[in-house]
């Protein structure tokens, strides 16, 4: 019985000594809070050591008033596709797209001597590679005997010459001018060009000022059916709403379709607006015969 008793009494003594060890062996929260932030500022150094491998976008060895720089190029290099904002030394902030050239940057940011020496070199290497690329472009397009997709000025301007498919039948082009109307003159020498072009068409100048002279010699001499309007006649075309001159009138009686040019027109506007109104194109409007 005494033998038991002793037992029980070592028993004890044994569970409590290794309670007290296990208790002894686990952490605080202190220790834990301290483990949490040097392991967190463990991450921040390998993060920080890694972003420092990149190059910077920003020469902050240059910018000694520029204060958080060394971050501002971590932050930029987190976030690749964010803007990057900066202040030049004249404290004139910049808001930098991404893909914004470094020495673009440090140019405007820093505006040091070294730097825009840089941004000049930059320049000087992009423009070469350019000249390079279109002496490239130019040499592969004539190996290949040109583009089909894509015509050239001498082209263009063959199609241009070209006559466009306008029924002469169809159209009739009223001028209104004055003889003492400086634009009127450059539109007349417009109407010579669109004539000889397209013969056919029918061409009529009216004239709103009483000069028989100007009538005979800058109208009928140059090929142009043309009268002189009476007062009457004029103010009844200034009631259409014309105030000035030149105004030309494209029509297609057949269809009753006029398009109302005011001031002077490019040969290639006559010419373009002429072959819409023969294909019935322009917007209708109301006859007004001048008689």
């Amino acid at each position: 019985m005494k033998s038991e008793k002793i037992k029980y009494i070592f028993l004890g003594l044994a569970f409590g000594i290794v309670g007290s060890s296990i208790a002894s062996t686990q952490p605080s929260l202190f220790d834990i809070d301290k483990f949490s932030t040097l392991l967190a500022e463990k991450q921040s150094d390998i993060a920080n050591r890694h972003l420092d491998s990149i190059p910077d976008i920003l020469k902050c060895d240059r910018m000694s008033w520029f204060e958080n720089c060394d971050e501002l190029n971590r932050h930029t290099k987190r976030n690749p596709q964010g803007h990057l904002r900066a202040k030049d030394i004249n404290g004139i902030e910049h808001n930098f797209p991404p893909g914004t050239p470094s020495v673009v940057i440090n140019a405007m940011v820093s505006q040091d001597d070294k730097s825009m020496k840089e941004f000049i070199l930059h320049l000087d290497q992009k423009n070469a590679g350019f000249k390079l690329l279109t002496s490239n472009f130019t040499r592969t397009v004539s190996e290949m005997g040109g583009m089909k997709s894509v015509r050239t000025l001498d082209q263009m301007r063959l199609d241009e010459s070209k006559p466009k498919n306008i029924d002469p039948s169809k159209l009739r082009i009223n001028a209104f001018i004055h003889s003492e109307c400086s634009a009127c003159f450059i539109l007349m020498e417009n109407l010579v060009t669109f004539k000889e072009k397209y013969p056919q068409i029918n061409i009529n100048v009216f004239l709103t000022d009483n000069a028989p002279e100007y009538l005979k010699n800058e109208v009928i001499g140059k090929g142009f059916k043309g009268k002189i309007l009476t007062q009457v006649q004029t103010e009844k075309v200034k009631q259409r709403g014309f105030l000035g001159w030149p105004v030309t009138w494209v029509e297609n009686p057949s269809a009753g379709v006029r398009d109302v040019m005011l001031g002077v027109k490019t040969m290639g506007i006559i010419e373009n607006r002429s072959y819409q109104v023969s294909l019935n194109k322009s917007e209708k409007s109301a006859q007004t015969e001048v008689r």
